[in-house]
């Protein structure tokens, strides 16, 4: 429950349940590109996930996996290596936490890079 405040108050921009916790100028920050041109290894989480070599993939605390054309965040996750997963998808205007845990699988399986793909299958559907 605590998990889905905070979502809700950074979809919100800082609001929740109509009380202003952060500044929309700081949910901006959060959301910004904080790497710039800097190098981002090959592979990296949004490259593997998506497809996509953008280098603007870091926020603060966030992926930045998906941005419009001013390079604003429309879909904002930080999936960790055990398969949790919470999402902002600003385009279908939804957000949500996944859990994941998927037993009998090998030869490098990883719920890092599982959580996401089946959050999208989810969105996939949900948006049909």
């Amino acid at each position: 429950m605590i998990m889905n405040y905070f979502l809700s108050m950074i979809y919100n921009n800082g609001m929740c349940h109509g009380k202003r916790i952060l500044s929309a100028a700081v949910i901006k920050v959060m959301q910004a590109d904080h790497v710039g041109n800097g190098f981002v290894m090959p592979n990296e989480f949004v490259e593997y996930v998506r497809g996509s070599k953008r280098k603007d993939i870091y926020g603060l605390g966030e992926w930045r996996e998906e941005v419009n054309r001013n390079g604003e965040a429309t879909l904002i996750s930080s999936p960790s290596w055990a398969g949790a997963y919470p999402r902002i998808d600003k385009k279908d205007h939804m957000f949500g936490f996944f859990l994941t845990h998927i037993t009998g699988f090998k030869n490098d399986f990883s719920s890092f890079f599982a959580s996401p793909v089946l959050a999208m299958m989810v969105g996939e559907n949900y948006t049909r």
